[in-house]
């Protein structure tokens, strides 16, 4: 590390931790075993733990937000521009985890005041349980009334969550540091269009006047964990999303450009506008040069919002991410 990354080490964009050896010294040779684990799983299970505790206590003095990675991932090519984006999204709302990932506890964030709340739990129970068991146990805890029914506690646990598809990182490692254990397991959405998982969008009548490629149309895109992919993209085009009923939005996103055509984005004059009970339109903003927009809003009741081309694309137009954050 001193030889290949000194400069951003120097620059303190890469921080070296080293958990102290006297933590697994200090841990008993034999642990009852849980869930019929072997011992030798026991203990690459206990050493996890430390690990995670570690490590998320020393990275949650460090910034606002922690996200838990590892060090052999793939990562979609705009990643980090889609993490910024839901951040900024969900601005000032009430959430307790971002699932950039649905794999263990890869592509986790979470706010660095929230991550005490975990290494608390970690702390109690790693000699018992893995640790992405151990995060589910916490997520329960602060959002299941023990008077709830099972069904009403996994809908407060998701209201918690905010799920990111498709997802940005893919376990690419086989091998685990557990003697004999192979890592099989991928993400299946990674990098791709999904139509069977719904997006919390409230509902719409959703048209566009540019063609499409087929089955992507903005309709699948507003509804779906899907892709919208125009074939063609012209001065005078448009996407509107008429609501069923008024809505109080509080916030915009759409990011294009996304992979499998990381090249075909919006223009930076293509702009988005929103239409109130009055039918008047008002320009909530345009798309960025790299081919994203968010915005944030007061709640302002709306009829439809508006996406208008002002400018011919020489390229198709492929959009993903298209969330609408609104008053429930």
């Amino acid at each position: 590390m001193e030889r290949t990354e000194s400069e951003e080490g120097n620059n303190e964009q890469i921080d070296v931790a080293v958990i102290p050896s006297k933590w697994y010294e200090s841990q008993p040779a034999f642990i009852t075993p849980t869930f019929n684990d072997s011992s030798q799983r026991m203990q690459w299970r206990l050493k996890q733990n430390l690990d995670y505790f570690y490590l998320m206590n020393y990275g949650r003095q460090k910034a606002e937000y922690y996200m838990q990675l590892e060090d052999d991932v793939a990562t979609t090519p705009k990643y980090a521009q889609t993490v910024l984006n839901y951040l900024q999204l969900k601005e000032g709302r009430p959430w307790f985890s971002m699932h950039f990932s649905t794999l263990g506890f890869i592509g986790k964030l979470f706010r660095s005041e929230d991550v005490k709340i975990i290494t608390n739990a970690i702390l109690s129970y790693y000699k018992y349980k893995p640790v992405d068991w151990i995060f589910l146990d916490v997520e329960y805890s602060i959002t299941c009334s023990p008077e709830y029914r099972k069904e009403q506690c996994i809908r407060a646990r998701d209201a918690s969550r905010v799920m990111v598809s498709p997802p940005q990182f893919q376990h690419i490692g086989k091998l685990s540091s557990l003697g004999g254990k192979k890592q099989k397991l991928k993400e299946r959405f990674f990098d791709k269009s999904s139509q069977k998982m719904t997006r919390s969008n409230p509902p719409a009548k959703v048209t566009s006047s540019m063609p499409t490629y087929y089955p992507y149309t903005a309709e699948l895109g507003y509804q779906k964990f899907a892709f919208m992919w125009f074939t063609k993209a012209s001065t005078g085009d448009n996407v509107t999303i008429e609501f069923h009923n008024p809505v109080k939005v509080l916030g915009v996103q759409m990011i294009s450009g996304i992979n499998p055509a990381p090249l075909d984005m919006f223009a930076h004059d293509t702009k988005l506008y929103a239409q109130g009970l009055d039918k008047r339109e008002q320009l909530l903003g345009s798309f960025s040069s790299y081919g994203d927009i968010v915005v944030r809003m007061n709640g302002t009741a709306m009829t439809a919002l508006i996406l208008r081309i002002f400018s011919n694309h020489t390229r198709w137009v492929i959009v993903g991410h298209m969330e609408i954050d609104y008053e429930n």
